[in-house]
């Protein structure tokens, strides 16, 4: 047996439960660390990009490229790709799904699917990743039962997106 034998002292929260050790959480995140690098640190073949809101000077030229390397991310159309544009609830749900997907990332159904009362409002690309993220528990709408798929998502919202899939991909 190659394990030390100690254990590391147990850390609870305010609330009773316990913690995950430094090295428990540097274990789980882990393999979720190697599987961005992979994506991410890749050398791209070169491309061009066909839209009239992205030139090569542009701080975000490499990223789109990336994004659309990977098959993440995508224009609003064939010449634009919407740079200056807020983002939509609905587009990043469908982002955040694609990342899922490219990632490997696995996510359990944490809860029951929900309508939201503006569901129809949903565009049929999106309604997928609405859904699947939904139930994972990464999104659950407004308290009025809205999702608001047309609206722009917030700094905030975002943040809350990005936490929670770290957080529901290291649970599996």
């Amino acid at each position: 047996n190659w394990e030390p034998e100690f254990s590391m002292p147990q850390v609870f929260d305010i609330n009773g439960t316990a913690l995950p050790t430094q090295c428990e959480k540097e274990a789980s995140n882990l393999n979720l660390d190697w599987r961005k690098r992979v994506v991410f640190s890749a050398e791209l073949p070169p491309m061009t990009l066909g839209y009239t809101d992205v030139t090569e000077g542009d701080w975000f030229t490499e990223y789109v490229k990336k994004g659309i390397y990977y098959g993440i991310i995508n224009g609003i159309s064939e010449t634009e790709f919407g740079a200056g544009m807020a983002l939509t609830r609905q587009d990043a749900a469908v982002i955040l799904m694609r990342v899922k997907e490219t990632a490997k990332l696995a996510f359990a159904d944490a809860a029951e699917e929900t309508e939201f009362t503006d569901g129809a409002q949903i565009a049929e690309y999106a309604k997928d990743a609405v859904v699947r993220l939904q139930k994972a528990g990464i999104i659950n709408g407004y308290e009025s039962g809205e999702f608001r798929p047309e609206g722009g998502i917030t700094r905030a919202e975002a943040a809350k997106l990005i936490y929670m899939t770290l957080k529901s991909a290291e649970k599996l």
